[in-house]
């Protein structure tokens, strides 16, 4: 197995690491969580939040802030971490999934945050054809649940 991670480098905000996502085309989505596939090595101060933009980049929800060190108090770590939304998403749009950092998270070459790509044990089919591991998206599960309105039908 190879585990291919980028590196949150800074809390500035604009270094952040985002995914993009599309929505189903026939119906609104609603996201009750965000599952990004974390690495964290060292015990990096700070706090992470996901955020979801619109495909400006302009943050439409926010999920609750987490303290880095309630994750694991390990020198290594790599799994799923479960970020609480409540977004609806319309159909067919675009959005991004961006991983932030907050309350003193500095990045160092022994200590840092990062998310893994989807490259060995892909879940999901891509809308393109990675031509390398790099390329892959990263990987995240969403928590969703399709928005039915009265008179509509699936």
């Amino acid at each position: 197995m190879t585990l291919v991670v980028y590196e949150l480098v800074s809390n500035t905000g604009s270094d952040q690491l985002r995914q993009i996502v599309t929505t189903p085309s026939d119906r609104h989505t609603v996201v009750a969580a965000v599952r990004p596939h974390l690495v964290i090595i060292g015990t990096p101060a700070g706090s992470l939040k996901v955020d979801i933009q619109n495909s400006s980049g302009t943050v439409l929800y926010s999920s609750e802030t987490i303290a880095i060190s309630t994750i694991t108090t390990a020198n290594a770590f790599h799994g799923y971490v479960r970020f609480y939304l409540n977004a609806v998403l319309a159909a067919s749009t675009n959005h991004y999934i961006s991983l932030q950092s907050s309350g003193g998270y500095v990045y160092s070459d022994t200590s840092y945050v990062g998310w893994a790509n989807d490259f060995d044990l892909r879940k999901y089919e891509a809308s393109y054809s990675p031509s390398t591991g790099l390329d892959a998206a990263l990987d995240t599960e969403i928590w969703s649940y399709n928005l039915i309105t009265k008179g509509s039908y699936p």
